[in-house]
């Protein structure tokens, strides 16, 4: 070989060299991309983790309150019976009063018979 020759091969293999270290460049560069990328889906998995368990959360409380008798429901049933009750109040009370009228009047008569008859002594 020539010294032209190995001249020529050497520039071709610095160049060859100067190429491979670009593309390891490169390739470096890449390569912390793809870290930084799966970084970022790792989080993200994370992240629906959470949020799924959170829903997971909110689905179960809300299954308890659907199987759950409601408070709001038995207390509505306790003030329906109240609103009963008072709504039956002047019927009870007009009873009572119709039944000491009969009685006064019963009384009445019977001190007007017996006084009537002379029994009032």
């Amino acid at each position: 070989m020539t010294e032209t020759q190995i001249y020529e091969r050497l520039v071709r293999v610095e160049e060859s060299a100067k190429s491979a270290h670009k593309r390891i460049d490169k390739a470096e560069e890449t390569q912390a991309e793809l870290h930084a990328l799966a970084m970022s889906v790792n989080s993200l998995a994370l992240s629906v983790k959470a949020i799924t368990e959170q829903n997971k959360e909110i689905v179960d409380r809300l299954t308890q309150i659907e199987h759950k008798p409601s408070v709001g429901v038995d207390r509505l049933h306790q003030l329906e019976q109240r609103i009963l009750d008072i709504e039956q109040q002047p019927s009870k009370d007009w009873k009572r009063l119709k039944w000491i009228i009969i009685s006064i009047l019963a009384s009445a008569m019977i001190s007007g018979l017996l006084t009537y008859w002379g029994i009032s002594k």
